[in-house]
């Protein structure tokens, strides 16, 4: 059994304590925990008050790192999971703080990918296939990430969006010869994420234009 030897207030928080058993940091606390828990200086700790503070120091820490990094921009829960992983929160701990992120509002993949597919579109840098594949390397679900895609793809015109694109990569392929300009777009368009059909109908348009130019 330990003694709790200090409570004071947070100098990164003014709503949180640090709590100091036997002279040492043991964990930081929200003001209601430490007020829930009946902490005071000088009361002996057993075991189990030990754990307790322990346990909620660690969502405290986990919350203050999550938040952290969703203040710089959205992000998925497998997102935050690696990253609170890499701070040393453990897995329970990461779940909890997650859910109640969620329930809050402010973690919410349906959310998130919706806003990064719509991004991602209106940038003109990505077709549906590369759109839905950046949303399922961050962790969204398949059908969250399917779902996002063809939201932010309705209205659009696939063929437009890879023919403004390739109209800027053919004047970088303009020295080769027909051939070898068609291979090279038709593989850019596709690491782009557009569709074979939309690629071969863009080509077509603009090689043939490109070709009746070269030939006046």
């Amino acid at each position: 059994m330990g003694q709790i030897t200090g409570l004071r207030r947070a100098k990164n928080n003014d709503r949180q304590f640090v709590v100091y058993l036997d002279g040492e940091k043991l964990a930081q606390l929200n003001e209601a925990d430490t007020a829930e828990l009946d902490l005071k200086r000088g009361m002996e700790a057993p075991e189990g008050l030990v754990e307790e503070v322990m346990r909620r120091g660690k969502l405290v820490e986990g919350r203050m790192w999550a938040l952290r990094f969703l203040a710089r921009r959205g992000r998925s829960r497998a997102e935050l999971q690696r990253y609170l992983k890499t701070k040393g929160i453990d897995t329970p701990t990461t779940q909890t703080v997650l859910d109640q992120l969620e329930k809050l509002g402010l973690v919410s993949d349906a959310d998130y990918a919706r806003a990064a597919a719509t991004n991602l579109v209106q940038s003109g840098r990505a077709g549906p296939r590369v759109v839905y594949s950046r949303l399922r390397q961050k962790g969204v679900a398949a059908e969250v990430a399917a779902s996002a895609t063809d939201e932010a793809m309705a209205g659009q015109d696939e063929e437009a969006l890879a023919e403004r694109l390739a109209e800027k990569r053919l004047r970088a392929l303009s020295g080769l010869d027909a051939f070898t300009r068609r291979r090279r777009l038709y593989a850019f368009l596709a690491r782009r994420g557009f569709s074979s059909e939309a690629i071969s109908h863009v080509i077509a348009r603009l090689t043939s234009a490109d070709e009746e130019a070269g030939s006046d």
